[in-house]
Parts: C-alpha cells; structure tokens; sequence
C-alpha cells in the first residue's frame, strides 16, 4: 500500500484520539470539583429531572407529529395559512391571534440572516420535517425557515405546559411525586382527541400561557401573572377570561375592594386589546366571530353525535369523538367525582368557567371541535388529577412488596 494512503487515516485516528483525551481530562477535572458536592440526593433530583425531560419530550414529540401530520400550517392556505399568518394577512378572526405568528416571523428573520449557503440547501432538500408540508406547497428558504422555527416554538410550548401542569398540581395537591410527575405525560397525550376538526399554530402556546397564568394565581406572583395574561391575550381573544381563574384563586385572599380592583383591571386590559386587535385588522376579510348556533343545535339533537368515533393516533384504531357517550362518561366522572372533596378553588374555576364557556361555544363554537374550549383545561387537568389519584389511592392502595416465595 502507498504510504501516502497510510496518512490521512492516522491523522484522523491521532485527532479523534486527542479530542477524547482532551475530553476525559475535563471531565475527570470536573468531576473532581463536583464531587464534594453531588449528594446521593441532589445526583437523584438531577436523574428525577432528566427522566422527566426525556419523558415530556418523547410525548411532546409524539403529539406535534400527530398534530404535524393532520394539520400541519395549512400549507399556503389563502386565509390561514401560515404564510399570511405570520404577515397578518389572515382572515378574521385568526388574523387576530398576533403573537405566535409575530414570536415565529421575527425569529425567522435572524435566523436567515445568520445561516449560510449549505445549511440553506439542508433546510430546502434533506430536512425531515419537509414531510410535513403539504403536496404542492411552496417549499424555498423563505418558506422553510419559519415552518422550522414554528415547529420548534410548537415542541418547546408542548413541554413548557407539561411542566407548568406537574408544578401546577404539585402546588394545588399533596399527592405522592410519582403522580405529579407522570400525569402530565398522560394529559398530553390526551390532546390529539380534542383536535377533531382542524388544528393551528398559537394553540400549544395558548396551553402554555394558559398552565403558567393558572400556576402563576396558584403561587400568587401576580406580577408575572399580569404580564402572561397580556402576552397570553395578544396570543387569542378569549384568554382575558383568564380572569375567572383569578376570581377562582383569589376571591378569599384579599379585601374584596383589592380584589374588585384586579378583576377590573384585568378586563379593561383584556377589552383594551381585543379591541385594539378588532380596530387593527377591521379590514380583514371574514368575520369577527363565525355564528353556528342553528348548526350546534342541530348536532346536538342528531343521535348519531353521541356514537361517533374516528382515527385519532393511527389507522384502523378508532376512537371516541368528543361527543361520544364514552368521552362523556369519561370527562363527566373525572369531573364529579368527589365533587366536594376537590378543591374549593377548582371547583369555583369549573362553575365559572362552565357558565361562561358553555354559552359562548354553543353560539360560536363549531360542532364537536372542543378545542376551541382550551381555556378550560388547566381547570380540567386539576379534576382528573385529583379524580385519578384518588380513584388509584382509595380502591388501589399501595403494597409493600413481598418477598419471593420459597421454591
């Protein structure tokens, strides 16, 4: 063989090896300044938290890859689309959701200008989540980079409300860590079965903002609060409802006139925007709010809604829509189950929210698309948990486990 050949091989053999030493070394000199400090039980909250992070993430990933699959961004829909979405060019009333398509328009304009021609060429030819955009959907760097940085800001939303959910039902309950832990998890998966009739890009954010305003009242930092319920109105026009959470939360934990000042407040600034959002865009086409009273009426006196099923997480395995009577049954126990026993706060948020909501979606809601009923849910999850923990603590009681049995 020519010795010339011989060269670049062990060039690559003698770097690889040098970067490995290099590597060990500062991982042997940071390991002996960490020592004296890695306690078995902060080495037990660092696993804690990085099998959380795997979990949450995995399940993140999974539901935006269903979410991906079926609705995606519209691909270049004239109306909703995610072109005309991120140039507020929609058709009301999604024009007036601003803030996700402003988060993800003003990331895309850094990132194109900070990538070079090679990363360009991957975003447009090799990328896996070109999959995802529709058949004949325009597909150039213009295009690539925000469907990008959408899908990322849609996967970060997922696991920042998963874990605002676990420090959520870990301020409101006593419950034992490993149902704190998991039960995010099992909320998440459940949010393919409420987008039956269509699916949008500030919808995971909108969970997000919803889980830290409800754990926000919930720890009572009412500053940071006030500025997720701002963010969180520019990001929907039914989120200034998040006020009914706040009169949930706080109606016996300061003076009534105080607590009359901060729901006041917070209706003005929800109205303010809302009807700054309104007067901005009153040029859009569409409508401000779609009117499907006679057609809700109308699906809900057919017999057949309560029977439905339909393909949720794959083909051929069918599952019960919103309306079925096993959805029902399902969401009305985890409801009322030990109704007196749950907390006085959720039960205020469930009435309040339940007067509000119901009316407003039966009037501007559209068949069976519970999703439009989002506000709900950081309500909601706190039922089920404490319906499922104590379903698990009081029929399914721990027990030590026993020792082997001699052969």
């Amino acid at each position: 063989m020519d010795p010339a050949t011989q060269v670049e091989p062990v060039r690559v053999i003698g770097g690889l090896a040098l970067r490995f030493a290099v590597l060990l070394g500062v991982g042997l000199v940071a390991w002996r300044l960490a020592r004296p400090h890695l306690t078995a039980a902060r080495v037990a909250q660092v696993f804690r938290f990085t099998l959380l992070t795997l979990l949450y993430t995995a399940v993140a990933t999974s539901v935006l890859d269903l979410f991906m699959t079926r609705w995606g961004f519209m691909g270049d829909a004239r109306h909703r689309g995610l072109d005309v979405m991120l140039e507020h060019r929609a058709e009301r009333p999604f024009v007036y959701r601003v803030l996700t398509p402003e988060i993800i328009r003003r990331v895309s304009d850094v990132v194109r200008e900070r990538i070079d021609g090679s990363q360009q060429r991957w975003l447009v030819r090799d990328s896996p989540l070109r999959r995802y955009a529709r058949p004949r959907e325009r597909w150039d760097v213009a295009k690539a980079v925000p469907f990008h940085v959408g899908y990322l800001v849609l996967l970060s939303s997922l696991l920042v409300a998963a874990f605002a959910a676990r420090a959520f039902a870990a301020t409101v309950y006593r419950a034992p860590p490993v149902f704190v832990d998991f039960a995010p998890a099992g909320a998440l998966l459940l949010l393919p079965l409420t987008f039956v009739r269509g699916g949008y890009l500030y919808d995971f954010p909108e969970l997000a903002l919803l889980m830290l305003c409800t754990l926000c009242l919930a720890r009572r930092h009412l500053a940071a609060y006030y500025v997720l319920f701002v963010l969180a109105c520019l990001n929907k026009e039914s989120s200034p409802l998040l006020v009914l959470y706040f009169a949930a939360f706080w109606t016996q934990r300061m003076a009534r006139r105080v607590w009359l000042g901060h729901v006041a407040a917070q209706v003005l600034i929800g109205a303010a925007i809302v009807v700054g959002l309104r007067v901005a865009f009153r040029a859009a086409p569409g409508d401000a709010a779609w009117f499907n009273l006679p057609a809700n009426l109308v699906f809900l006196i057919h017999p057949l809604t309560y029977f439905g099923f339909a393909p949720a997480y794959g083909p051929l395995v069918p599952f019960p829509l919103p309306f079925n009577l096993i959805a029902l049954f399902l969401v009305g126990f985890a409801l009322l189950w030990r109704w007196n026993e749950k907390p006085v706060e959720v039960r205020r948020a469930l009435l309040l929210l339940g007067a509000a909501l119901l009316p407003l979606y039966l009037t501007f809601g559209f068949l069976d698309e519970v999703r439009a009923l989002g506000l709900a849910f950081p309500a909601l999850y706190l039922a089920g948990f404490h319906t499922v923990f104590d379903l698990y603590d009081r029929f399914l009681p721990a027990q030590a486990p026993s020792a082997p049995a001699d052969p």
